[in-house]
């Protein structure tokens, strides 16, 4: 098995929505309460996405030539990074966080990302420190979506 990581294309969307849907009902199910389970999922549509590709801050990982995950970075914040749940466990997150944490690097500053309650430990694992509680800050979510505020010193 094969990861290979490339900027997001315009044609990626719609899986990588489908992608977003499967790990949110999947991965992040024992984490949150199921109302809020159903309304996330169905939160973000693929068009919503256009300018992460525009701008080139939406990378797709593939394995074996499918695709499993997506990371939206900017400078100096992981914005997202979801994996596919067929792929979970196949170093596809650990191949996209080291393009997250190169991608998002600003020198002598730390790097920010506001982790699902149930990836928390994944980011802890490289080196993010959690601050706080809070709630999702990104999109215009009509409902609070709770996330661990986290902070990775600078290398």
């Amino acid at each position: 098995m094969s990861i290979s990581i490339r900027p997001a294309k315009q044609d990626d969307l719609e899986t990588i929505s489908s992608i977003y849907y499967r790990s949110i009902t999947k991965l992040c199910s024992s984490a949150y309460p199921a109302e809020v389970i159903k309304r996330w999922r169905l939160s973000k549509t693929a068009e919503s996405r256009t300018g992460q590709v525009t701008n080139k801050s939406l990378w797709v990982a593939q394995l074996d030539d499918r695709l499993v995950g997506f990371l939206h970075a900017l400078e100096g914040e992981i914005v997202a990074l979801f994996v596919d749940p067929v792929a979970a466990g196949k170093g596809v997150g650990k191949a996209l966080i080291a393009l997250g944490l190169e991608e998002s690097a600003r020198p002598g500053l730390p790097i920010k990302v506001e982790s699902t309650l149930n990836a928390a430990g994944f980011y802890q694992y490289y080196g993010f420190v959690e601050q706080r509680r809070s709630v999702y800050s990104h999109g215009n979510n009509e409902f609070d979506i709770e996330v661990v505020e986290m902070l990775k010193a600078p290398d």
